[in-house]
C-alpha cells in the first residue's frame, strides 16, 4: 500500500467499487470546522475560547453565552475566494472560486439580574452558522511518460477471471476499462490483462469541482455565578450536503501510442465521475469560563463527537476512442448507481484558552484546541454490509490528534476597536505519511475593526489562510504513480451587523 495517500486504502473509492466509497480522509474532510463564524471572532484569529459575548462563543465555548448582559440579534454575511494552484509531473495549473454565504445569524435572550448573588440568571440562543464549505474548482495536467491509470487497473485484474469483472468491486472502473478495450486480455496467460498505454507517453488531466457545506443550527443555554464562573452547553443538529464532479482524460497527444490488441491506435479515454454524499448528524458542546479578577480569564470546553448518519451515491462513465482521429470510440455507463448508507463519528476535542483584559483598553486571548482523528470510525448502517475495518485501521495507523492554536488581541479607542490575529492549524496526518509540507497544516493571518454602541454594533473581519495538500488519483505496486502538489489560498471577508436589546 502506498501510504502517500490514505484515500487509496480503499482504490475503489476512485475507480472500482462505488458502493464502498467511503475512505480514511472522509472522516477528517468531513470533521474540519472553519474558525470565526461573527466578523469580531474572525478578526482576532477565533481566539475567543475566554472571552464570551460573542455569537460564535456557542461554537466554540458556550459558557460564553453566560457573558452576555443583554439579549442580542446578530447577523453575519461573508464572501469567500479560494485560490488553488497544482503542480502535476513538472506542470503548474492554477484556478479559483469565489462565493457568498452567509456565516451564521442568531438570537441570544438574556435574563441576567445584575445585582442578584450567586446565580444571576440564564441565557439563551438560537442560531445557524456555516461550519465549513466545501466549494471549490481545480485542475492539473501533464504528460506521464512512464506509466496510466489503465497500469492500475491491470494490477487490480491480474488473476480475475473475466467473467468477475461485472462484480461490484470491478465493475466501476476496470471492468468499464475491459468492455472499452482499454485493459485487454493476454494471449499467452489466462487472467491476466495488458493496458492499451503499455510504456506511458499520454497527456493526463483532471478537472475537479467540489460543491457543499456543513451548516450547523445551535441550540444554547448557560448560567454566570457571580460574574466570576461562567457554564454553558449548546446542542448542535448539523446537515452536510458534499458533492465531488470530475472529468479524467488520458490523451494521446503526439499520436505516438500504440495498442498492440488487435492493433488498435489509443487515442484517449476519459472517466467521468459524480459523487454525492449528505448527511445529518447531532452533537454536543460543554464549556466554562472562569474569571478570578477583571483582568484574567480561563476557559475550557469539550466537544463530543457528532453522530452523523450518510447516505452516498454515485454516477461513473467511461469513453474511450481509437485511431489517430478518434474516429473509433465506444462509450459505457457504469452499472446502476450506487447507493450506500453509513455511519461516521468525528472526533472528540477539547479546548483550553487564556486571556488577559484591559478594560476600557482593549485585550489578548488566546485557545488551544486538540482534535483526537484517531478516535473518529466509520461503520455500516446495518451490521454485516460492509465492515469499514481496513478504513478504520487506517485512520488509526496513519492519522494523530491535530493540536490547533487561535492567537488574538484588541485595541479599544472610544467606540472602535482594531484587532489582529492567526490561527495555525497542524497536521493530522502522521509524520511521514504526505511528502514534505503538503501535510495539510495550514496557517491564518487575520484583522479586523468594529464599532460599538449602546444598542448596536458594526464588525468587519478578514482571513488569509495558506495550506499545502498532496493526493493522487491511482495507486501502483512500485509506487511510481504521479501526485499532485496543491499550494491553497483562502481569503474571508466577513461583517457582522448587531442589534442589542433589553
Amino acid at each position: 500500500m502506498n501510504t502517500l495517500n490514505l484515500k487509496l486504502i480503499t482504490l475503489a473509492s476512485l475507480v472500482s467499487a462505488g458502493a464502498i466509497a467511503q475512505t480514511p480522509d472522509d472522516a477528517i474532510l468531513f470533521s474540519e470546522n472553519t474558525f470565526g463564524t461573527t466578523a469580531r471572532s474572525l478578526s482576532m484569529g477565533g481566539a475567543f475560547g475566554a472571552l464570551g459575548g460573542d455569537f460564535s462563543s456557542l461554537s466554540q465555548n458556550p459558557g460564553g453565552l453566560g457573558v452576555y448582559r443583554k439579549s442580542e440579534f446578530t447577523f453575519t454575511p461573508a464572501f469567500n475566494l479560494r485560490n488553488v494552484n497544482n503542480q502535476y509531473l513538472g506542470t503548474v495549473s492554477t484556478d479559483s472560486r469565489f462565493y457568498f454565504n452567509i456565516a451564521d445569524f442568531g438570537l441570544v435572550g438574556s435574563s441576567v439580574k445584575e445585582n442578584k448573588q450567586g446565580w444571576k440568571g440564564w441565557n439563551w440562543a438560537i442560531g445557524y452558522n456555516r461550519e465549513n464549505s466545501y466549494k471549490s474548482y481545480s485542475n492539473y495536467q501533464g504528460v506521464n511518460t512512464r506509466n496510466s491509470l489503465l497500469n492500475s487497473y491491470v494490477e487490480q485484474t491480474n488473476g480475475v477471471p473475466v467473467s468477475s469483472l461485472e462484480d461490484i468491486e470491478y465493475a466501476f472502473g476496470p471492468g468499464m476499462a475491459y468492455n472499452l478495450y482499454l485493459i485487454n486480455p493476454s494471449a499467452s496467460t489466462a487472467n491476466t490483462y495488458s493496458s492499451a498505454i503499455p510504456n506511458g507517453g499520454e497527456l493526463q488531466r483532471e478537472s475537479i469541482e467540489t460543491k457543499g457545506n456543513t451548516d450547523n443550527w445551535l441550540f444554547g443555554l448557560a448560567n454566570n455565578f457571580n460574574d466570576k464562573f461562567y457554564v454553558g452547553g449548546t446542542f448542535e443538529l448539523k446537515a452536510l450536503r458534499y458533492h465531488f464532479n470530475s472529468v479524467y482524460d488520458e490523451i494521446d497527444v503526439k499520436d505516438t501510442i500504440y495498442s498492440p490488441y488487435f492493433n488498435m491506435n489509443f487515442k484517449s479515454f476519459s472517466l467521468f465521475k459524480n459523487e454525492y454524499t449528505h448527511g445529518v448528524a447531532a452533537e454536543f458542546k460543554f464549556g466554562m469560563i472562569y474569571k478570578p479578577n477583571d483582568m484574567i480569564r480561563i476557559g475550557a470546553a469539550i466537544h463530543t463527537p457528532a453522530w452523523y448518519g450518510m447516505h452516498y451515491h454515485d454516477d461513473y462513465n467511461m469513453v474511450s476512442q481509437f485511431g489517430a482521429a478518434g474516429d473509433s470510440s465506444f462509450t459505457l455507463n457504469s452499472p446502476p448507481s450506487s447507493d450506500f448508507d453509513y455511519k461516521l463519528n468525528t472526533p472528540f476535542r477539547a479546548l483550553g484558552s487564556l486571556a488577559f483584559v484591559f478594560p476600557g483598553k482593549g485585550l489578548i486571548s488566546a485557545d488551544y484546541e486538540y482534535v483526537d482523528h484517531p478516535s473518529a470510525r466509520l461503520r455500516s448502517q446495518s451490521q454485516g454490509v460492509y465492515s469499514f475495518s481496513e478504513e478504520n485501521n487506517a485512520i488509526h495507523q496513519y492519522h494523530q490528534g491535530q493540536s490547533i492554536v487561535h492567537i488574538g488581541g484588541e485595541v479599544i479607542n472610544g467606540n472602535m476597536s482594531f484587532r489582529l490575529g492567526a490561527a495555525y492549524y497542524g497536521s493530522p496526518y502522521k509524520s511521514g505519511v504526505l511528502p514534505g509540507d503538503y501535510d495539510y497544516s495550514s496557517m491564518s493571518y487575520t484583522g479586523g475593526f468594529g464599532f460599538r454602541d449602546k444598542n448596536y454594533f458594526f464588525d468587519v473581519g478578514y482571513s488569509f489562510t495558506q495550506s499545502k495538500q498532496y493526493s493522487e488519483t491511482y495507486s501502483l505496486a512500485n509506487g511510481q504513480e504521479p501526485g499532485v502538489q496543491s499550494k491553497i489560498n483562502t481569503h474571508r471577508l466577513m461583517f457582522t451587523i448587531g442589534f442589542k436589546f433589553d
